[in-house]
């Protein structure tokens, strides 16, 4: 984290952090949220909406027959995501 703010980025910038929900990430007492509302008490943060999805999804297909291929699909998507990327 440390390397991130030795940008020039400063504590009182950031408004927002969106997280995989992680608790490397939220943990209540070295996740990296909490470390920034140590610096930031403003900071807002909450579990990223396409991650749940993903984690919802993932379960339905366990249990819903109709969701079974969403797990190929979703593996599909993220490949062509990260190939945009690198043009």
């Amino acid at each position: 984290m440390n390397q991130f703010f030795q940008k020039n980025i400063l504590y009182d910038d950031l408004m927002h952090i969106c997280t995989d929900g992680a608790s490397t990430m939220t943990g209540i007492c070295i996740g990296v949220a909490t470390q920034l509302k140590k610096k930031n008490p403003f900071i807002l943060e909450h579990h990223c909406i396409s991650h749940k999805l993903a984690l919802a999804a993932k379960d339905a297909a366990k249990q819903v027959e109709e969701f079974k291929p969403y797990e190929k699909l979703y593996i599909i998507f993220i490949v062509i995501f990260h190939e945009v990327q690198n043009i």
